[in-house]
């Protein structure tokens, strides 16, 4: 069985055996901040209940593949996962090859391991879990790695140690892992030659009101500065080629913002239930998946480029939204892109209760009664199934 449901199961069975509480309300903060692998966890959870359940449950073998002293999985790509290290070594480099396989992700592998004082993690890793290694004192992260957060290394010597810290920052190598909410407040300038911004590391922070990002920041990893209310400005870099999902979610204080040339993707709620009145979108933007700007209130107008081709359900429950300029080159809108918008919501937008937008078919309203004849030379949205 996979450690992620072992841990899943483990943390449920806590909440329900001391009745909520704190781990409750640790676990809520869990699941807010790291939307990105709930899916996964919450599979993990249903196949490891059922297997608890049916003894009878057939047997895959590669849930414990063996090579040395590492235990590890194969993935849907058919690299590899390593998820446990039994061996004693003081100082570990973790393999970036077993038994053939390239290795792209390291979940767990540690169980209240006493021995490791120091890790790297060599270049190919993808994503690193690394818990259970309380006394490692020294951690080397790669280029190459994606996902990483200091929650996986909070109760380590290597986080307590205060010499790790700058003003109130943990950074390590070119990426910026943790911020103490407690010391960092106001203007909050990331340091030059800084590529990635880990999960969760201005997350959170009341007192957070500006953020200057390097020209060298490359990648702002998923849930980044999730609920830092205060945050009003942020001063992009022009390096900058991605933002995570939920990344901005919550920033209430934030009212504009201007993304960088050469971003190409807006992921999933990334500014989803900001203060934000205008956004300016770079020329190079490709993609604004689903609630990218949901539940934004005092947003009243948006100009899509015409670099976007794919538009997901974005803008939906922006009430005041009531300006829509979108571009002749998208092939994809999803169905409730616009729902709940005052756009939407206007009578006047709708022709026999359908909801247009130049040769676009984006909606149609609440009286619509599942009969009705598409106007000619009008793009079906792909989403939806109108013919019913």
């Amino acid at each position: 069985m996979k450690k992620k449901g072992i841990i899943a199961l483990a943390i449920i069975l806590a909440i329900v055996l001391a009745g909520g509480g704190v781990l409750a309300g640790s676990l809520t903060y869990f699941l807010h901040h790291y939307l990105e692998t709930i899916g996964t966890v919450l599979v993990v959870l249903l196949f490891s209940a059922i297997s608890i359940i049916s003894v009878s449950a057939e047997y895959d073998p590669s849930d414990n593949l063996v090579s040395g002293d590492y235990k590890y999985e194969i993935l849907e790509d058919g690299t590899a996962s390593i998820v446990a290290y039994e061996g004693t070594k003081a100082h570990l480099t973790f393999p970036t090859e077993i038994d053939g396989f390239k290795v792209t992700e390291i979940y767990n592998p540690f169980y209240q391991n006493e021995t490791i004082k120091s890790v790297t993690v060599p270049e190919g890793i993808k994503k690193a879990y690394i818990f259970g290694a309380n006394n490692m004192e020294k951690l080397s992260l790669p280029e190459s790695l994606e996902e990483f957060d200091a929650y996986c290394i909070w109760q380590t010597e290597f986080y307590k140690n205060p010499k790790n810290w700058e003003n109130g920052a943990l950074y390590l190598g070119n990426r910026l892992l943790d911020t103490d909410t407690t010391k960092v407040s106001g203007t909050f300038k990331v340091k030059d030659g800084t590529k990635y911004i880990s999960r969760g590391a201005l997350a959170d922070n009341e007192k957070l009101t500006e953020v200057i990002l390097p020209d060298s920041l490359v990648r702002i990893e998923s849930g980044a500065f999730v609920s830092s209310t205060a945050l009003n400005k942020v001063t992009f870099g022009k390096g900058l080629e991605y933002i995570g999902d939920y990344a901005f979610e919550g920033c209430k204080g934030l009212k504009e913002i201007a993304l960088p040339e050469g971003l190409a993707k807006i992921g999933y709620g990334t500014f989803s239930e900001c203060g934000l009145e205008k956004i300016s979108f770079p020329s190079t933007l490709k993609v604004i998946e689903n609630e990218a700007f949901s539940s934004c209130e005092n947003l009243k107008s948006i100009t899509i480029p015409p670099s976007v081709t794919h538009l997901g359900s974005a803008f939906s429950f922006c009430e005041n939204l009531s300006e829509v300029n979108l571009p002749d080159t998208l092939e994809f809108i999803g169905r409730d892109a616009f729902h709940a918008t005052a756009y939407a919501n206007n009578p006047k937008n709708y022709e026999d209760d359908l909801l247009y937008y130049g040769k676009y078919l984006l909606d149609y309203s609440e009286d619509f009664g599942g009969t009705c004849k598409i106007k000619e030379d009008r793009i079906q949205n792909k989403i939806n199934n109108y013919n019913q």
